[in-house]
């Protein structure tokens, strides 16, 4: 193999390794960005979460007290738990049409009237009439703690935010009212505007976890609701186009119900955007690493291989009627000269 073919061989070589270099740091760089951005991306929803969540809790609180505090309704309500006249029995009907009549007002998706007991003397919604307040620790700890407390009920293929209040608080007598908001699409939507990405609800039933709600469109909600039940709720979840990311969050306290951070691939237009400058830089470096080759090729390399060739001629034939261009970079161009001198003198010339 001639000096020129060597010489092109390893040009080659620098080039393919530069470029692959290049190539593999604009991804290594793409890589951690889009890492960054996921983590961004949980932090922000995490913290979206918690302010939605304590929002959410002290309105439906707000709406409870409202209920509770009414003095109309603290009348109506000792009169109907039969608190006024000892050995009466509580009005059922009369405090079931009073809640419906606040619930409507104050747009709530439950309200209900429970004993001491947890026995439930009146109720809005079915699900809330059946449900076993003995066992439940929102009950249990209003009752303990003597003031309002707020909670996740998730039975009946519904999430419901409740809220507990103890009406003996707001002279009602002996009992505890519940207010409660279907959780859905209208909570997500919330925390995913906020947040800025899209988020879903999973949460348990009887054949597994499913989910609840989300910001996805249908068909990536069954595909998000397949893999969870795939997998039983465990372990990273990836999607066409998104992943879910494994740090959820318990909803509202509860560790049944979670809150998935769904981060999407990045698109090519916002890629192109994130790295234009390094891949520019890149571009930049691969065409100076070029030109720089090319510099060396025509004012070094040619030269020289062109001074070499002569010289080997010289020596092999005795050729001294020799001479070579004198061109190319300043330090070739003199040993050029000085050979073209030589092959004069020893032809009896002189410069």
């Amino acid at each position: 193999m001639d000096a020129r073919n060597q010489f092109m061989m390893r040009s080659a070589l620098v080039f393919g390794a530069t470029t692959l270099l290049l190539l593999g740091l604009l991804s290594w760089q793409m890589g951690r960005d889009a890492e960054r951005a996921a983590d961004r991306t949980v932090a922000t929803l995490a913290l979206t979460q918690e302010v939605v969540e304590a929002l959410e809790n002290r309105n439906l609180v707000m709406r409870g007290e409202l209920v509770a505090s009414n003095q109309a309704v603290v009348a109506y309500m000792t009169e109907a738990l039969g608190s006024a006249l000892p050995g009466a029995a509580v009005d059922r009907t009369s405090i079931f049409d009073l809640l419906e009549e606040r619930r409507t007002q104050l747009d709530l998706d439950a309200a209900a009237v429970v004993g001491v007991d947890g026995e439930v003397l009146a109720a809005t919604d079915p699900t809330v009439e059946s449900h076993d307040f003995a066992k439940d620790p929102v009950f249990q700890e209003a009752r303990k703690a003597q003031e309002s407390k707020t909670g996740l009920w998730s039975e009946g293929g519904r999430l419901m935010h409740v809220a507990i209040l103890p009406l003996a608080r707001y002279g009602s007598g002996d009992a505890y009212l519940l207010v409660g908001q279907v959780i859905g699409e209208e909570l997500v939507q919330t925390i995913a505007g906020i947040g800025a990405a899209d988020v879903a609800i999973i949460a348990p039933s009887a054949s597994g976890p499913v989910v609840a709600a989300s910001t996805l469109d249908p068909s990536s909600s069954e595909e998000l609701a397949q893999a969870v039940r795939d997998q039983d709720g465990r372990g990273d979840l990836s999607l066409s186009g998104l992943h879910a990311q494994p740090e959820s969050a318990p909803l509202f306290g509860d560790a049944r119900v979670r809150l998935l951070a769904l981060v999407r691939d990045p698109s090519f237009s916002s890629i192109v955007a994130t790295h234009l400058p390094t891949a520019m830089f890149g571009v930049v470096m691969w065409l100076a690493l070029a030109a720089a080759l090319a510099w060396y090729w025509l004012q070094v390399a040619t030269p020289l291989l062109n001074l070499e060739r002569l010289m080997l001629r010289s020596a092999e034939t005795g050729d001294r009627n020799l001479s070579v261009p004198e061109r190319g970079a300043p330090t070739i161009v003199r040993v050029a000269a000085a050979f073209n001198r030589l092959m004069g003198s020893r032809n009896g010339t002189r410069d």
